[in-house]
Order: structure tokens, then sequence, then C-alpha cells
């Protein structure tokens, strides 16, 4: 049997704590290891099949330099705002930042 296994967090920090976070993935992490550990390494599908995988199945994925474009909106959008930092508070939002940083700075969305 194939699957995808994906670990890690989302919180909004109003609401949850880094450490709480923090130790989810990290007990998350340590189950997919284990299960990881008797699976012959031929099975293991390299990172560019896993993304085209997820992409088939209708899923936008969001890797480190969609991030960094994310990080320059947020900065750009507490600056206009006069305020210490700013994050957006929902998927449509956060996505729509990062097409429009990748369209501004001449990368391809």
């Amino acid at each position: 049997m194939e699957g995808i296994y994906v670990v890690g967090w989302a919180r909004k920090a109003s609401e949850g704590l880094v450490g709480i976070a923090r130790h989810d993935a990290e007990v998350g992490a340590a189950h997919v290891l284990k299960y990881v550990q008797d699976v012959p390494e031929n099975k293991s599908a390299p990172p560019h099949e896993i993304k085209r995988h997820i992409e088939a199945k209708g899923i936008r994925v969001v890797d480190k330099s969609d991030l960094e474009y994310l990080a320059k909106a947020e900065e750009e959008q507490a600056q206009a705002r006069g305020v210490a930092w700013f994050k957006f508070s929902d998927d449509e939002s956060m996505l729509a930042a990062i097409d429009e940083q990748k369209e501004r700075s001449g990368a391809l969305v």
C-alpha cells in the first residue's frame, strides 16, 4: 500500500502555543519515521512526484519560495496599515497575496 504522509501544524497564533504545535508535529513525525523504517527504499517517491500527485488532486502546493512571497506581502500590508506585523487570516487571501507578489516580481504563477 502506497501513501503520502504530511506532518506539520497550523494553528492561529492567538489560539495555540508554539510548544504545543511543535509537540503535535514531533509526535506525527515520530509515527511516520517509525512506519518508514520498514518500507523498502525503492518504494519512496521523489519529492517532484509527490508534488505532482498532490496537484493532480486539485490541491495547491505552497513551497518555501511561496512562503517568501507571502512574508513580503504581509510585511507590505503591515507597513500600509501602520502596524508592527500583519498576517492574512484565510487561505484564499494568502494564496492571492503569493500570486500577486509573484506577478509583481515577474515570477511565473
